[in-house]
């Protein structure tokens, strides 16, 4: 008995901490949120692959950059024009936007000299595409590898929920909200020429889940060393 209150004890100061729960969270406004959240729930992982044989997912750039993969399959976006217009497409895709509103690109490598830069988006959807849907998503963050940039899609504002007469991401009726292409413009500025950032994943989901503080952990941790001593 002793031991199960030791283990409810633990379990009250946990929750009298604060400390985060495994749940979803939504920020109404949040354009690009880098502060220990991932991308959950239901989720489509882009194809980082140049080698594959399914056309549907390919990676396809500007002219003057490069997308090469490393031995461990990441997707190496090689910044090799003075012209700061880096991105990458996926073409024929098909992404509910009105289910996967959020956007995660993880970085295992970045070039040591990398700057913060502005990052876009275009999409093709069913009122768009990718001349009427720019979108300025804000200044991306190099952090220490691996880091992520995680975006929330449905943030962006303007004329009809656009930026140009279109309505945003979600912001059709179902049916017309399939998401067919979708291109990110990553840390544009003339000062990453020669630049190398090594994307290991691409993800979109319903959810922004919160990971497990170190607190939490340590709480686990003694959870579980009360249970090998019981």
């Amino acid at each position: 008995m002793k031991t199960t209150h030791s283990l409810r004890s633990i379990l009250t100061v946990s929750v009298a901490l604060g400390l985060p729960m495994m749940t979803s969270t939504a920020d109404a406004a949040a354009i690009i949120a880098t502060n220990g959240r991932t991308v959950g729930g239901t989720t489509t992982i882009l194809n980082l692959n140049l080698t594959a044989t399914d056309p549907n997912i390919r990676p396809v750039t500007s002219g003057g950059n490069s997308l090469t993969n490393d031995g461990n399959g990441n997707l190496l976006l090689a910044a090799n024009t003075l012209v700061s217009d880096y991105y990458v497409i996926w073409n024929n895709l098909s992404i509910d936007s009105n289910v996967q509103r959020y956007a995660q690109v993880t970085f295992s490598a970045v070039t040591a000299g990398a700057v913060n830069a502005g990052w876009q988006t275009f999409f093709t959807d069913g009122d768009a595409n990718f001349g009427s849907s720019g979108h300025g998503i804000g200044t991306g963050i190099v952090g220490t590898a691996p880091f992520s940039i995680v975006i929330d899609m449905a943030a962006f504002t303007g004329a009809n929920g656009g930026t140009t007469g279109v309505k945003g991401w979600g912001a059709e009726a179902p049916g017309s909200d399939i998401v067919t292409s979708l291109r990110f413009d990553m840390f544009e500025s003339a000062s990453n020429f020669g630049k190398t950032f090594t994307i290991s994943e691409v993800r979109l989901g319903s959810e922004l889940v919160p990971e497990p503080s170190s607190a939490l952990l340590g709480a686990l941790g003694a959870l579980c060393l009360l249970r090998r001593r019981r």
